[in-house]
This record gives structure tokens, sequence and C-alpha cells, in this order.
């Protein structure tokens, strides 16, 4: 009776993955400015705050210009996504 229980009850427990997807600092910044081009801030924003997120304190980020080129974009993504 409880093994059945058990199987009966499986299909409704949540599903646990062990993939660990990674973002690379490119592929963020080719999706985010393909969606902005194309007018889905959504996405854009998303893929901006990712970047803002994942890679803040890698020297990518912090040794080059590249916050004061994407933040302004980030900032105009977040408010016509809202």
């Amino acid at each position: 009776m409880i093994a059945r229980a058990c199987l009966l009850a499986y299909p409704l427990c949540p599903a646990q993955s062990s993939d660990v997807v990674y973002d690379t600092l490119p592929s963020l910044l080719q999706n985010g400015i393909s969606a902005f081009e194309a007018g889905d801030y959504p996405s854009a924003s998303s893929n901006f705050l990712r970047i803002q997120e994942v890679y803040s304190n890698e020297p990518d980020w912090v040794g080059t210009d590249l916050p004061r080129r994407i933040l302004p974009l980030s900032g105009f993504a977040s408010l016509k996504a809202h």
C-alpha cells in the first residue's frame, strides 16, 4: 500500500535537475543586444541584468568600460519592460 502511494505521488514531486547552465559573457551580450534591437525589452533587460549579477566582480567587467556601455542600455530596457 505504501509503495503504491509513493508511485502515485511521484509525478507530483518536483523534479530535481543536475544540469548546470552557464551563460558566457559574449552570449549574454549578444542576446541582450539582439533583443534590444528587436524591441524585446524584457529579454534585453534580463540578459543585461544577468551580466551584472554574474560578472560584476570579474576583470572583464571591472577593468573595462563595459559597465559604462551596458548600464545605460540595461536601465533603458528595464524602464521600457515595465
